[in-house]
């Protein structure tokens, strides 16, 4: 079970932060469960070995990383001589992380949908839960305003976001990547997803986003994250966040014959271009959501 969910997270059959996070969680917990490991040192061994592989499985995935965080923590501050129960605690409380989190959501998009005014327009950019979640909520609390969404290629996730927003009855254009400048002289904000948060408070989102973020700053366009504070990777302390690469398929199934082609799946918008990010703590200022973190998850850091 467990190396099939890493095949299934490296070949993207597991998507979505979530997701990829509850299925690293199912695959850590098999291996607890399947340990023969009879002391402490040797078991935190083995976990230890099991973390580093579902960290290499995908580039960037911080939820997943920091749930399994949380499970090591308990597992290395938290235990005493029964080590079945240690485990069975470990797993506990990293699951009531992840239903928190889930939880969390709506809180998120309650603090989302506040950004919404009547004759507004909102500009997006892929596929966000978060948003499209803001988006919809405010709908239902009677206001009126317009999305313009980008496609999103080379995957098309602006699609997904299109459907949804269309299928909730909001006013929704579909526009081709290229076209983001024209169009985001007609919005009012932009608002993205997150799928990292840096320590110094940069936003990592889908390929694209840096080009929106920087026509919005010149713009004079506010740009909104909206996600959970458990997308902040503790370790761009030291390094820059690691982007994915994908399939070069994804862009050209049949290229001509020794045309190199990158196809890079995210992308950083600096802080000073992000206005707040919007979590389950509320607005913060970029840079504060490492403060946030270490109030609420100290686990995070350890």
């Amino acid at each position: 079970m467990f190396e099939k969910t890493l095949k299934d997270i490296k070949e993207l059959k597991i998507q979505g932060a979530t997701n990829v996070a509850e299925e690293s969680l199912k695959a850590l917990s098999h291996v607890l469960k399947k340990s023969k490991s009879r002391s402490h040192e040797k078991l935190l061994v083995e976990v230890e070995s099991a973390r580093k592989k579902l960290f290499s499985a995908r580039a960037t995935e911080p939820l997943m990383r920091n749930i399994i965080r949380k499970v090591l923590y308990e597992l290395k501050y938290n235990y005493d001589s029964d080590l079945e129960e240690t485990k069975k605690n470990a797993l506990l409380k990293a699951r009531k992380t992840l239903k928190e989190f889930k939880e969390h959501k709506k809180t998120v998009s309650e603090n989302g949908a506040k950004l919404i005014k009547n004759g507004s327009t909102i500009f997006t950019h892929c596929h966000s839960n978060s948003v499209v979640k803001s988006l919809i909520l405010a709908k239902k609390q009677g206001k009126k305003f317009k999305v313009i969404c980008t496609e999103t290629r080379p995957r098309f996730q602006g699609r997904k976001t299109a459907k949804e927003l269309v299928s909730a009855g909001i006013n929704t254009t579909l526009i081709v990547d290229d076209a983001a400048m024209e169009y985001l002289s007609k919005a009012d904000l932009v608002m993205i997803g997150a799928d990292a948060i840096t320590f110094k408070g940069d936003v990592i989102n889908k390929i694209g986003t840096g080009l929106i973020g920087l026509a919005a700053h010149k713009m004079g366009k506010k740009v909104y994250s909206c996600t959970h504070s458990l997308k902040y990777d503790p370790n761009t302390k030291f390094q820059d966040e690691p982007i994915e690469h994908r399939d070069p398929k994804e862009i050209w199934k049949k290229p001509p014959k020794g045309l190199r082609i990158e196809n890079p799946a995210f992308e950083k918008i600096p802080a000073k271009f992000v206005k707040r990010i919007i979590t389950e703590k509320g607005f913060l200022k970029p840079g504060n959501v490492r403060k946030t973190v270490k109030k609420y998850y100290k686990w995070v850091n350890f």
